[in-house]
Formats: C-alpha cells, structure tokens, sequence
C-alpha cells in the first residue's frame, strides 16, 4: 500500500475513534458540552438563549441595596422548564445555568441547570413609593412540588427508566449568594436524586430539599414565602392550608460528561 495512503487511512481511523457526534453530547436548549469555556457565552448568544441580572437579596432596604453589585447576579436561563400550568404574573420559573469545568483544563465538561422562581423583591416602605424604579425580580430558589413532578415526567420521557433513584441525608447544594454560586454539602434534610445515563453523559434530577420557608398556591399560582423566623425551623409542608402545596429548595439538573467522553474527546489536557 503507498505510504501516503497508509498514513491518511490511519489517520482517518484515530480521528474517527476520537469523534462524538454533536448530537450524542446536546442537552438542553441544544447546548452541545466538550467545548473551550472560552466559547461558553458564544454558544449561548448563537443559540439565543435568554440572560438577565436577578436580585438576589430578599429585602431590598434603600437605593444602595439596588445599586449594589453584590446583590445581583447575572446569567443566561432556560425557559423550557416554565410551565405554562405554573406561571403566573407573580413568578415565573426559570432553570440558570451554571457552566462545569474539568479541573485543571478550560473545557466545559457540563452544565448545571439551578431551578427557581421570580418575584418582585420585598421593598422597605420608603422604596415602595418608587416600586417602579425597581425592574429586576428577584430568583429564589424554590420551586413547586408540581414543576419537580413535570421535570421528571419531561426526563423519562426523553431518556427511559432512571438508571437510578436514590434518597440521601448526605447532598450537594449549588446555592445563590450575592453575586456567585457556591458548592455546599447539607445533612439537614432528605433528598432525591434520580439519574440517568447515556453512551456519553449522565444526567440527574435533584429534586431539592423540603422547603423551610416556602409554600404555593395551587388557586392563585403564587409562593408565599417566610422571610424572618424565630426559633426552631420547620418544613413548611407540615403547616400546609387546604389550597397549598409544598415546595422544594436548591432542586438542580445536572448534566456530566462521562469518563468515555472526556478521554475521546481529550479534555483532559491540562491548561498552561
């Protein structure tokens, strides 16, 4: 066989050996994952996706709450997971996404998907004479006991029967604070975590923790929420009224690449 020849044929084989297609790696609003985060923010304007700044302290005090940069964050979201069922004008549902790197290298080996609603801050009553010139929603993140049971509806329908459903005392929380997103273990309540798992990722639904301070109205699709509590905490499910139902804390989906995809696709060399 011509050398030549002998060469490009081993060298279609090795990169054929080494080559996803885009399709087996796509998630959800068709972000592909394996690629540098250097192109991250370029997917996600290609693919339209939507991204806001959110308020993310409770009780907004005086103008230079507002103004803060601390007390807002900004990302890109999903609006798949809004259900028209569960959205109403008080809130809306929103999956923010959170970007995973491997450690040590600049790829972006998966996406966290942290799920919550909005509504309008709570406002001292000197603010509230100017409510208007507060346009941002807050993003809390507590969600409905019905979006949870759609989302895994929505899962199973697209990737089978779960690989796995587990429930734990021992959970990792991905929770808001200020102006960044930081990694929590908690052991104060129990949570589920449902996976699945695919030639080249796994993805899981953490379906969050009993919500301490949380409920919804089923009638008029609105979160009432405790914002001081004195003493001992308790779930709120325990105190629900007739037209209530519970809600769930730091629910996530989590998509991963797997140990296959990262070696195939050489994600793993390491950054300089």
């Amino acid at each position: 066989m011509n050398k030549h020849l002998y060469f490009l044929l081993l060298l279609f084989i090795v990169v054929g050996c080494n080559n996803i297609p885009d399709e087996d790696i796509t998630i959800i609003d068709n972000i592909v994952l394996g690629k540098p985060m250097t192109n991250f923010n370029k997917q996600m304007d290609s693919l339209a996706i939507p991204h806001q700044s959110f308020i993310t302290k409770t009780f907004i005090n005086n103008y230079d709450d507002i103004l803060d940069k601390y007390n807002h964050i900004n990302m890109y979201y999903s609006n798949i997971l809004n259900f028209s069922e569960e959205r109403s004008y008080h809130n809306d549902h929103f999956g923010l996404y959170y970007p995973i790197t491997l450690t040590g290298t600049n790829n972006n080996i998966g996406l966290i998907v942290l799920l919550g609603h909005t509504r309008k801050p709570y406002l001292s009553s000197d603010l509230e004479k100017n409510a208007n010139f507060v346009t941002e929603k807050n993003i809390v993140q507590d969600v409905n006991e019905n979006v949870i049971e759609k989302i895994e509806k929505l899962y199973i329908s697209k990737y089978g029967k779960p690989f796995s459903d587990n429930k734990s005392e021992y959970n990792l929380l991905y929770i808001i604070e200020n102006n960044e997103i930081k990694k929590y273990s908690d052991t104060t309540r129990v949570g589920r975590e449902i996976l699945w798992k695919t030639e080249y990722m796994n993805i899981s639904l953490f379906t969050g923790l009993d919500s301490y301070d949380c409920t919804y109205n089923k009638e008029e699709r609105y979160y009432t929420e405790t914002v001081l509590s004195f003493g001992k905490r308790i779930v709120a499910k325990k105190n629900l009224e007739a037209n209530e139902m519970p809600s769930y804390s730091f629910a996530y989906i989590k998509y991963e690449l797997n140990d296959l995809a990262i070696e195939k696709l050489k994600l793993d060399n390491k950054k300089i």
